[in-house]
């Protein structure tokens, strides 16, 4: 009793505190009023009035909301002291339940990919010393696993209810798939002092080779995770094809336990140690380059060919049209294979058009997706041991980013669809906005999927950022010799501009060794390669003419 009575006595101290709060602010307030009357013109005295008149009654309102939450706060503190504590017990326990998730969810990942990577390692290493059927066997044997263990669980009624289950189906394969997407998609910082490190490798090699040692494993698991991800997204967009009306096998859903199949199918795709969706990719590469070489080579032509018309056509009609006329040609020219194949269905019947969405915005981009998993170039440099993991190129990382940016704004765009579909597809002109939307979500010309995703995550492009620095620095901190030029721009600005006590030298032999894509005849390029070659001679030195002719007036000399 005498500690509440203590606690009465403080809150009507708090109380008659706060009264001669509100009373010395109103004082103030109109002190200020009449100060301000007598220095300011009469035509705006009573706006001001009725401004610090304002001001002060908004201050006495929030004085009183706050006493009355004290008062509140307290009142209910006496009279229900169970409830109060339980309700502080529970955000207590929300906020410590949260942390202990977050970290938990930590530790579980890397302990996680620790024993992924030591999996890895012995299945390599195994892989190099035994024979060519117990490599086989090691290459089956995750598989075999796990379909052992999924026939197992389709034995037992309750996991067969749980797996058979389309709200299972759609968790597995969509909603924990593209949470862990998003996840990759986030930036990649590290901000452990290498950006010192990062400035000081310009002239010190052995700082040079412990910053590069710094962010490479991070970035290089970040880049393999997004590559996993890619070509998930493109198997199951190959299987979603497949099971459209017009194939055969749209008519598998009407077996019994086909949603359990499905469930089993999507985690054999993406789960750990598993990783189903490599087989679907290597697969791809085997029909489209070993049972059908004459496509491939076809499809060699058709790529130089249209590099060609890219990079030398266009670019001299471009100039001779209108702007509108180039804003309308130039998406097409990129789009290339999915605009072609995109246009016929805007002609089409209804019921070709649901089909035509399937293939514009499933079965195109995963074709186009899986060939750029498939670029052996492009994931190895020429000349270096294909036994050891060797870090991922930029543009293949680019092209990874941009591929998983479409399928996570894709699947999102085809969630919101599934469920506006009932009420909306009876709409003029429905699939035809579909198909305009998977075109402006995969054309690199707009950008969408890159806005999309924008919005959800802050992405760091990865052809643009290439080093670990903290956003408290500045941008400039980036070392020369890894910051790739942005399309359009130039080299004087942002990479000259990069770290300035480098000498010319310097930046001409690192930009020779990033060797940026700038075109046959660029005057850059010129001057960069005709600043490599020895000079023989100096240049001379300009003649004076000290004649008469040529003298200034004397009243110049002076001056």
């Amino acid at each position: 009793m005498e500690q509440l009575n203590q606690l009465w006595v403080l809150t009507d101290q708090a109380h008659a505190w706060s009264a001669q709060m509100v009373v010395a602010s109103h004082e103030a307030w109109l002190w200020t009023e009449d100060q301000m009357q007598r220095h300011l013109p009469p035509e705006f005295a009573e706006e001001v009035r009725a401004a610090l008149l304002s001001t002060a009654e908004c201050l006495r309102l929030w004085a009183i909301v706050g006493w009355s939450m004290t008062r509140t706060v307290a009142s209910l503190a006496h009279e229900h002291p169970f409830w109060f504590g339980g309700v502080l017990a529970a955000i207590v326990t929300l906020l410590a339940v949260r942390w202990a998730v977050r970290w938990l969810y930590y530790k579980i990942q890397q302990h996680v990919v620790r024993l992924e990577q030591r999996l890895r390692h012995w299945q390599h290493r195994t892989m190099q010393t035994s024979s060519r059927a117990w490599r086989w066997i090691i290459c089956v044997m995750p598989h075999i696993i796990f379909t052992s263990l999924f026939s197992l669980a389709l034995l037992s009624p309750h996991s067969r209810r749980f797996l058979d289950d389309t709200r299972t189906l759609f968790t597995l394969g969509v909603i924990i798939p593209i949470c862990l997407s998003l996840a990759t998609l986030l930036p990649l910082e590290l901000d452990d002092g290498s950006n010192d490190a990062a400035e000081d490798a310009n002239d010190r090699p052995a700082a040079a080779r412990k910053h590069q040692s710094m962010g490479a494993p991070q970035r290089e698991i970040l880049n393999l995770a997004r590559r996993s991800w890619v070509s998930y997204w493109s198997a199951l967009a190959l299987l979603f094809t497949m099971t459209q009306p017009p194939f055969v096998v749209s008519l598998l859903p009407m077996i019994p336990l086909a949603t359990a199949a499905s469930s089993g199918i999507v985690l054999w795709l993406w789960l750990p140690f598993v990783h189903g969706c490599e087989v679907v990719a290597d697969g791809w590469h085997w029909v489209l380059r070993t049972a059908l070489p004459l496509l491939a080579t076809r499809q060699e032509a058709l790529t130089t060919q249209t590099g060609m018309i890219t990079n030398i056509v266009v670019p001299a009609i471009k100039g001779s049209l209108p702007a509108a006329v180039q804003n309308f040609v130039e998406p097409i020219v990129q789009g290339g294979l999915v605009v072609v194949v995109a246009i016929p269905f805007f002609f089409s019947p209804r019921f070709i058009q649901h089909f035509g969405c399937a293939l514009v915005g499933a079965l195109v981009p995963a074709y186009k997706a899986l060939d750029i998993l498939g670029r052996p170039s492009l994931l190895k440099p020429q000349g270096q041991d294909t036994r050891t993991p060797a870090p991922m190129s930029e543009p293949m990382s680019a092209l990874i980013l941009h591929w998983l940016q479409y399928w996570v704004a894709a699947v999102l765009f085809y969630a919101a669809h599934e469920f506006l579909e009932g009420p909306l597809s009876a709409l003029p002109f429905w699939y035809d906005a579909e198909i305009v939307a998977y075109l402006w979500l995969q054309l690199p010309y707009y950008r969408g999927a890159e806005l999309v995703t924008s919005t959800l995550v802050q992405i760091r492009p990865v052809q643009h950022v290439l080093l670990p620095f903290s956003p408290v620095r500045s941008v400039q901190r980036i070392r020369l010799g890894t910051a790739q030029p942005r399309p359009g721009s130039r080299l004087s600005g942002a990479t000259l501009g990069a770290s300035p006590s480098l000498g010319q030298h310097t930046v001409r032999r690192r930009l020779l060794a990033q060797k940026p894509d700038l075109g046959p005849s660029t005057p850059l390029r010129q001057s960069l390669t005709s600043s490599t070659k020895p000079r023989t001679q100096a240049a001379p030195a300009p003649q004076l003419d000290l004649s008469e002719e040529n003298d200034p007036p004397a009243t110049a000399k002076e001056e």
